[in-house]
């Protein structure tokens, strides 16, 4: 179990550094954040809660000639509660997933994109039924969105993103079990970025 832990670790660490060539070998680049904070509550007949949160970064260095097409490695963190009603058991989940991230700007001004993201290391906790599990899964993400210039760096926009996520296997306390669960949302998100040609 160690070794294969090392093992993961190793292509984490591998992973990265051919992802970060690009930003060293090319004129273009790219550092994007993205957030979105969502919180709901009824206090009426059905009486729960729900909130989520998503942050997320991404450093890219152009492939093309036009610098349309970016592609770096991305950072994720998101997590999630929901609350059936008064005096009940909250399901929380929050994981952090890292990833290897494409941008595809579609006009010539670079305000339209498209957006692929690949998870394929991703693990947190969640907890089900009062019950704390340690989860790893994987996932991916894919975007629309359109951003506007305030300076000759600094772009801001947003883009709606639709999200899945796989959970593989969880833990509680020494006890893992393999599984398929899946979760997928819509989501609308709030994006800053820096670009340096």
């Amino acid at each position: 179990m160690k070794l294969l832990s090392s093992y993961k670790k190793i292509k984490l660490v591998y992973a990265l550094l051919l992802l970060c060539i690009p930003c060293w070998s090319y004129a273009s680049f790219i550092i994007q954040y993205s957030n979105l904070y969502h919180t709901w509550q009824d206090d009426g007949a059905e009486n729960f809660s729900y909130s989520r949160m998503t942050n997320g970064i991404f450093i890219g260095a152009s492939f093309d000639k036009g610098s349309r097409l970016y592609i770096g490695p991305s950072y994720h963190m998101y997590s999630k509660s929901h609350t059936a009603g008064s005096g009940s058991t909250a399901s929380e989940l929050s994981v952090t997933a890292f990833g290897a991230e494409a941008i595809f700007f579609l006009d010539a001004m670079y305000r339209w994109k498209l957006n692929l993201t690949y998870n394929f290391a991703l693990s947190g906790d969640r907890t089900l039924a009062g019950v704390s599990q340690k989860v790893d899964g994987s996932g991916y993400l894919i975007g629309f969105g359109y951003q506007l210039p305030l300076s000759k760096h600094f772009w801001v926009g947003g883009s709606l993103s639709y999200r899945s996520t796989s959970i593989s296997k969880y833990t509680v306390s020494t006890t893992t079990t393999e599984v398929t669960q899946g979760y997928t949302d819509i989501t609308p998100l709030l994006e800053f970025s820096l670009r340096f040609n």
